[in-house]
């Protein structure tokens, strides 16, 4: 079939089989994807995916702040046990037993103050 038949035959389809679309039948299509059923339908679609961003944001956010605090209070409980490791009393030193709970004491206290300080500020990491 050479280009004159396929364009012969185009024509014939066109003009004998094609129904013509109504003159107003863009605006009708306007018209009616405006109407309110419409509308609240196309409105619920879009609010219900972004209702699930915000749970799927607030999800990924408490993951993340679970790590944190867990980052941190690791890294807080494993100084707290290693400082409570060394409480021993070394009896090669000659130190006596009050000098040596007395510094120990005054280790603790100070490392104590320092998990409260942490604690508060949630280990500083709103401060960078």
């Amino acid at each position: 079939m050479n280009d004159a038949e396929l364009l012969k035959f185009i024509n014939e389809i066109e003009e004998n089989y094609c129904v013509e679309a109504p003159k107003n039948f863009k605006e009708s299509i306007l018209l009616k994807t405006n109407t309110l059923p419409v509308r609240a339908v196309h409105e619920t679609k879009k609010l219900s995916k972004n209702i699930q961003l915000l749970v799927y944001s607030l999800k990924v956010c408490v993951a993340v702040l679970w790590v944190l605090l867990f980052l941190n209070f690791s890294s807080i409980l494993s100084t707290f046990t290693n400082s409570v490791m060394d409480y021993s009393v070394n009896e090669r030193t000659g130190s006596t037993i009050t000098s040596a709970i007395t510094e120990k004491t005054d280790d603790m206290s100070d490392k104590l103050k320092t998990l409260s300080d942490q604690l508060l500020n949630l280990g500083g990491i709103f401060n960078e």
